[in-house]
């Protein structure tokens, strides 16, 4: 027997969660019309990733139809040929959807006969990588890998995936730090934004994953760069710093990162958001729920507040990219009913929103 013949669905119950009437059948169902004409098989945009998001809505509808359609799609993800490793549409990311699913108790099956051929790919480019001279910015174009490494170091510890995951800390470290000096000669706007994307994302993967760091120096050169107005406010920064701050009972730190909170969630326009930039601020703000009880309704009203159906469409297709699968995880329906599940649950779920 195979293993993929061994490997199963498993079904277990909710809590009985109402479905929200017609309006969430009927994104289900354009989220299962879409996952059969889909050909990426990755994380962001591709089956992978809708099928994380509709074994959410089966343990939560307790739909057996639902979870047999993820469970394909899991399979087609699985079976596919990739020599991609990035997090987003590659290997990486569909080894982090099978993991979450593993560990979750979706699924059953043995992640060595499913992944480790896949896995040993991922290894090997990485390998290739570490032995040619640092490229800093393939690093930090393949910075989301460390969500994958860190799971599977949580899951099934191994020597490689340790010796990865210092690497990217050390080196992408280096290449921020390098980039905070350019910045300091250089107020390019360019580099201002490329510099806050790769610092917001590294240091969301470090809350996550404390055998990751952030260097004092890059930390140092953060407030100095936010003290001197040379970048602007960002929630999500602001909330993970103070996390670090908290920890390392840093001051100064711990200032700043209030400062960019306050003037962060004052300065929050609905209209202006995408629907994935929507949802990742809301589950920042669900963890503050009583301060920040009000911005949660803006951000929420015309998307999950009672909408009616047409209202709602629109502003879905308003508020997802042109550029990005409409039904997908990272930015289109499939994130929004990740979003569903999580607030009709109570924010009683680890769901990823990454």
């Amino acid at each position: 027997m195979s293993s993929l013949e061994k490997f199963k669905s498993k079904t277990l119950k909710s809590n009985k969660l109402p479905p929200k009437a017609d309006t969430i059948t009927k994104l289900i169902d354009y989220v299962l019309l879409n996952s059969c004409s889909v050909n990426s098989t990755g994380f962001y945009n591709g089956k992978a990733g809708i099928s994380l998001t509709l074994f959410e809505v089966s343990r939560c509808l307790q739909s057996e139809y639902i979870e047999g359609q993820a469970f394909n799609l899991l399979q087609e993800a699985l079976l596919s040929k990739n020599e991609d490793i990035s997090f987003e549409n590659g290997l990486s990311g569909i080894g982090f959807v099978l993991i979450y699913l593993l560990k979750n108790k979706f699924v059953d099956g043995c992640f060595e006969e499913l992944f480790d051929e896949n896995l040993n790919k991922i290894f090997l480019q990485l390998s290739e990588i570490e032995e040619n001279p640092i490229n800093g910015r393939l690093l930090l174009i393949h910075l989301k890998i460390v969500y994958f490494l860190s799971l599977l170091e949580e899951y099934r510890s191994s020597e490689k995936s340790s010796h990865f995951i210092r690497f990217f800390s050390e080196n992408v470290n280096i290449e921020l730090e390098r980039s905070l000096a350019n910045l300091e000669k250089n107020h390019d706007e360019n580099l201002k934004v490329a510099f806050l994307a790769s610092f917001k994302n590294y240091v969301n993967i470090t809350l996550s994953y404390p055998t990751l760091t952030l260097s004092s120096r890059l930390l140092e050169g953060y407030i100095n760069l936010y003290l001197n107005n040379k970048i602007v406010c960002d929630f999500s920064i602001g909330c993970c710093l103070k996390k670090i701050a908290d920890k390392q009972n840093y001051k100064k730190l711990k200032e700043v990162a209030e400062q960019n909170m306050f003037f962060a969630h004052k300065n929050i326009y609905p209209d202006v958001l995408s629907l994935s930039q929507r949802i990742d601020l809301l589950h920042l703000l669900h963890q503050h729920e009583e301060k920040y009880a009000q911005q949660i309704i803006r951000l929420e009203k015309d998307l999950f507040d009672n909408t009616n159906e047409i209202l709602l469409e629109k502003n879905l297709v308003q508020y997802i990219s042109s550029n990005t699968f409409m039904a997908g995880y990272q930015s289109g329906v499939s994130r929004y009913l990740l979003y569903w599940i999580y607030k009709n649950s109570n924010k009683q779920t680890n769901i990823p929103f990454l």
